[in-house]
């Protein structure tokens, strides 16, 4: 009992706990989590700090540089305004929101931004100016063109035939119509002065061709006025350049303020994005970090879950089937690293070994139960079993099928004379000789009780059924019995025979019946003889056929 204790001992040494390495493995996993939380902490307190300072500081500045671009691009549309518009109302309303723009940055903005806010401001007064003086002109031209309308109209009324006049007259008349409602933008100053000038050089060609003193003295106030038109279309052109430069100027003036602006919130939007793709990055390649880490613990702990434990736990399974299916139990091939599994492993290898002991002490205690322990032939229960598996066949497959019943004649009288030793050998030898007649598949020998024996004989013909009934007979005859004191003994058998070709026709009680009734036959009819009966064509059961 001890050296038995301390070889369990020894073994169990050998074979860690699966229990205990499940704790370990728990408890590993536990402090992964707690170290992957305790390298997190830091970064993840770092990305708050750097939210609450990106919230507090830096969205606040963004944002204002934000509404400070917008503002800079309202004055864009100012300055477009103060040169498209010829409204005087609107260029002036214009002019004001421009200059509240601008000097809000001086409150709000850096030092570079407030002057370049005042650049802008300078050029938007020069234009704003440069259009004042162009408004005015157009009101001069109109008050001119109205007195050359008047002018040519008083001229016209006093002409008679003078060809070149009314030529004139004509052409003053389109200047006055083309300068009365001139536009900034749409009238095509520089044709108005070349009309202007040739009107000018026909007067001349008419200084001295004028008919009356009426018509020379209107000729005179319409030179008079030309040259005023003449002085303010060429002051237009220059102004239209100047308005035009100031323009250029105000706008990219306001594009670099635009431009700072947006520069100094790009710039800052920029540092903002950096820390936050600095800090993705780190959370990204912690997160990639952490899930290789779990990958490759997960797949070693798969690996070894697969080969340490399920393995072992289908081998036994797959054992059990086996035992279960009557089979060897394969042996256990591979180590079993834990107790557990190794105790488990263990049981089922002496469950099997002790299982197949058992199924083979059964097959021996069957077959045990089904053999006469004197004669080694089946006993009645071989014989009931066979009958009805054979019977059964020979109605599935149409085969014929044939019982003889054998009685060894006066047996008491030979166990009363030379006793029941010599009477059992009597009984061996008549049971060896029926062993060996019946050689081919499903014939069966049986002891049928006492000094009666029984053959089934399946798909045989009778003929053949009866030359090995007689066969049998005779050899009973040419068989050397002596008892222990030398004296010869012979000894005689009388038998039934019944024969079946459709068994559908004799169910199993018939049969034996029928056979029965015709060993008794045998006997009435003087021993030592087989009685054959058949219900094949012809020939009639001798007592009959159950309904």
């Amino acid at each position: 009992m001890e050296s038995d204790k301390r070889r369990t001992k020894t073994k169990r040494g050998r074979h860690p706990s699966l229990a205990n390495t499940l704790h370990l493995g728990i408890f590993g996993l536990f402090l992964l989590f707690l170290l992957s939380v305790w390298l997190a902490m830091p970064l993840l307190e770092g990305i708050v700090t750097k939210a609450q300072e990106t919230r507090d500081t830096h969205l606040p500045a963004i944002t204002r540089g934000q509404h400070n671009a917008q503002r800079a691009e309202q004055l864009y549309s100012y300055i477009n305004t103060l040169f498209w518009v010829e409204d005087d109302f609107v260029a002036r309303q214009a002019r004001l929101q421009a200059q509240v723009l601008v000097h809000s940055f001086a409150f709000e903005a850096e030092p570079e931004i407030s002057n370049q806010a005042n650049s802008v401001l300078d050029h938007v007064l020069s234009l704003a100016t440069t259009r004042r003086e162009q408004r005015q002109i157009i009101l001069r031209l109109g008050d001119i063109a109205i007195q050359q309308i008047r002018l040519s109209e008083a001229l016209e009324e006093t002409l008679n035939a003078n060809t070149s006049l009314v030529s004139l007259s004509h052409q003053l008349m389109r200047l006055a119509a083309g300068t009365r409602h001139a536009s900034i933008h749409s009238s095509d100053w520089g044709a108005l002065i070349r009309v202007a000038q040739a009107i000018q050089r026909a007067l001349v060609n008419t200084e001295t061709s004028a008919p009356t003193p009426s018509i020379q003295t209107r000729l005179d106030a319409i030179r008079t006025l030309l040259s005023a038109q003449l002085e303010s279309l060429n002051r237009m052109i220059i102004l239209e350049k100047q308005a035009e430069d100031f323009r250029q100027a105000s706008l990219a003036a306001q594009q670099a303020l635009t431009g700072m602006l947006n520069s100094d919130a790009a710039y800052r939007t920029q540092q903002l994005a950096e820390r936050m793709e600095s800090d993705a990055l780190q959370v990204k390649n912690y997160t990639l970090a952490l899930l290789a880490l779990f990958v490759v613990l997960g797949s070693l702990l798969l690996f070894c879950f697969n080969r340490l434990v399920l393995r072992p736990i289908l081998v036994a399974t797959h054992a059990l089937e086996r035992v279960g299916q009557g089979d060897v139990p394969p042996p256990f091939k591979h180590p079993v690293l834990f107790s557990e599994l190794n105790a488990i492993c263990g049981s089922v290898k002496r469950y099997g070994d002790m299982t197949l002991k058992l199924q083979r002490a059964n097959e021996e205690l069957q077959q045990l139960s089904q053999l006469d322990g004197l004669t080694g032939l089946g006993n009645r229960r071989r014989f009931d079993t066979a009958l009805n598996a054979e019977w059964d066949r020979a109605c599935r497959h149409g085969h014929s099928l044939c019982l003889i019943i054998f009685d060894i004649d006066h047996f008491k009288q030979i166990n009363d004379r030379h006793g029941h030793l010599f009477g059992d050998d009597c009984l061996r030898a008549f049971a060896h000789l029926l062993e060996r007649s019946t050689q081919r598949a499903g014939e069966v020998a049986a002891r049928y009780g006492g000094e009666e024996f029984i053959l089934i004989l399946p798909e045989i013909n009778l003929p053949a059924a009866k030359q090995i009934a007689e066969r049998i007979r005779q050899a009973v005859h040419d068989l050397h019995l002596e008892t222990d004191g030398g004296e010869p003994v012979k000894m005689t058998i009388s038998g039934g025979l019944i024969h079946t070709a459709n068994a559908r026709l004799c169910p199993t009680a018939t049969l034996l019946r029928e056979v029965d009734n015709a060993l008794y036959q045998a006997k009435r009819e003087g021993r030592d003889r087989i009685v054959t009966v058949s219900n094949g064509p012809g020939i009639t059961l001798c007592t009959g056929v159950d309904d």
